[in-house]
């Protein structure tokens, strides 16, 4: 099952991108939504977590909040919006927490046989280097995992994403849909063609077009068993120039606009925003503006990190990415 599709709940971070979920695979339905209900999460924070805290670290528990309903409490404001904070726990003594913790869920037989999973996000440019260079390869490697204790972890158990970028100075450059093909051939050359086209005709493969133009676009591909000789379990095709109106959060300016908001009580603020968008894509078609990337990630078991996804031959430039001058495109 896709490991996104297991209900599960972050728990914890270390640093600042470093994120740590608990996942509760006998929670899982299929077709249901992965959210876990607020009952549940009171039961694991009231009856779980704060008790394996308070067996371990019994002098650190006044910072934290005494129910789950007291923490909803406290860290709600006024109109609704939760504001989060952290506490700290040693890392001298997370062993000892995370077996009390899981040894309480056990207990809850829709709990049971919970795990860890340990995510990076928001790397990019953190290991820029050189892909033709094992030196800086593995420089960049070593510093991003230097958190690590590498005798504690299976590097064949952790994943993560490999990234390559083609740049050109002043130009926005994009994947051609025609190059899917060639791409995802690229990254599984160890299945025969066939398999590769019924891939891409599956629902596995998602083409996400450029500003709704046929020819440019990226894809989002899950190849399951057929990327399984290839260790891959994930590819991603876009473009960096989206950085420009990306957004974490839900209802900001550049939202997915719907019909309604041509209404004429619904017009004014929209044509606002619009002019507020053409700002931001004026400013980014200029010399000193955005200019975008073509970024090609795959996902690979750690061990293979530093020989997986290393360069584009000058054909697959060829065939797969253009070029487009940054103020054309903007």
């Amino acid at each position: 099952m896709p490991l996104h599709k297991i209900p599960n709940v972050a728990i914890g971070k270390v640093q600042r991108r470093h994120i740590t979920r608990i996942f509760f695979p006998h929670l899982y339905r299929v077709d249901a939504s992965p959210a876990i209900s607020g009952e549940l999460l009171s039961f694991i924070y009231d009856r779980c977590l704060r008790p394996a805290l308070q067996d371990v670290i019994p002098e650190e528990l006044t910072h934290w909040p005494v129910t789950y309903a007291a923490a909803m409490n406290q860290n709600r404001g006024a109109n609704g919006r939760l504001h989060f904070h952290s506490v700290d726990v040693r890392h001298e003594v997370l062993q000892d927490f995370a077996t009390e913790f899981l040894a309480r869920l056990d207990e809850r037989p829709e709990l049971r046989e919970a795990f860890f999973v340990h995510e990076l996000r928001g790397m990019k440019g953190a290991s820029s280097h050189n892909p033709n260079l094992s030196d800086e390869r593995a420089s960049s490697l070593n510093d991003i995992t230097m958190f690590l204790d590498e005798n504690a972890i299976n590097p064949d158990e952790w994943q993560m994403d490999v990234a390559l970028e083609v740049h050109v100075p002043g130009h926005v450059t994009h994947f051609l849909v025609s190059g899917c093909r060639d791409l995802v051939k690229k990254v599984l050359p160890s299945i025969p063609h066939q398999k590769v086209d019924a891939l891409l005709r599956s629902q596995k493969h998602q083409v996400d077009l450029a500003a709704s133009l046929k020819d440019l676009g990226g894809f989002r591909t899950v190849p399951g068993s057929k990327g399984k000789l290839d260790r891959v379990s994930y590819i991603n095709a876009y473009c960096t120039e989206k950085s420009a109106i990306y957004q974490l959060f839900e209802g900001g300016l550049y939202r997915w606009h719907s019909a309604h908001e041509l209404l004429p009580g619904k017009l004014p603020n929209l044509l606002k925003e619009v002019d507020q968008i053409s700002t931001t894509f004026a400013a980014c078609s200029q010399d000193d503006g955005l200019e975008g990337n073509a970024r090609l990630e795959i996902r690979v078991p750690l061990k293979d990190a530093l020989y997986k996804n290393r360069t584009f031959s000058q054909a697959m430039v060829e065939a797969c990415i253009v070029a487009i001058p940054q103020d054309v495109w903007w």
